[in-house]
């Protein structure tokens, strides 16, 4: 790997240890334990979670999500994850709609960076669900930053 390769990993890994768990005080409790993925690093979240993704212009990071549901009764799932505010992020269902889901199993998505300038990027990501038998629609809301990596050029002379 080149030098500015490493560096760039090395910011993700620094990036994501250190931010992936910045909750916010207020954050609403859902029925789900939620956990993200990204190569072999795996954090637990909270609703209302701030993720950190990093990636050089023309590159992209991807995390992968996964909340299981907890609760006693059954959620359905009728809509795709939908994000708002930079268009440098996008978000994708890794399964076919609608979903119910009962205690036990899980709703999996994914969350993608791409940098359009070097400016700082920020958005949520909303998964949208109805619980029953409590009859109330919730969301899994998660907070993103996106942070474009430097791409510093580097020059040699022949002797």
């Amino acid at each position: 790997m080149s030098p500015h390769t490493l560096m760039v990993h090395s910011r993700i890994r620094l990036l994501l240890a250190a931010l992936a768990l910045a909750v916010s005080a207020n954050a609403q409790q859902v029925p789900f334990q939620m956990q993200y993925t990204q190569g072999p690093i795996t954090n637990t979240l909270t609703n209302d979670s701030l993720l950190t993704l990093a990636a050089s212009l023309g590159q992209s990071q991807s995390i992968q999500v996964r909340a299981t549901y907890l609760g006693i009764g059954e959620v359905t799932i009728s809509q795709p994850p939908s994000v708002t505010g930079s268009t440098a992020f996008t978000a994708t269902l890794n399964q076919t709609l609608p979903l119910k889901l009962t205690p036990g199993q899980a709703v999996f998505f994914s969350v993608r960076f791409s940098p359009l300038s070097a400016a700082a990027d920020a958005a949520r990501v909303t998964l949208a669900f109805a619980e029953v038998p409590a009859s109330t629609i919730s969301p899994i809301t998660l907070s993103l930053q996106g942070v474009t990596s430097a791409v510093i050029p580097s020059y040699t002379t022949a002797d």
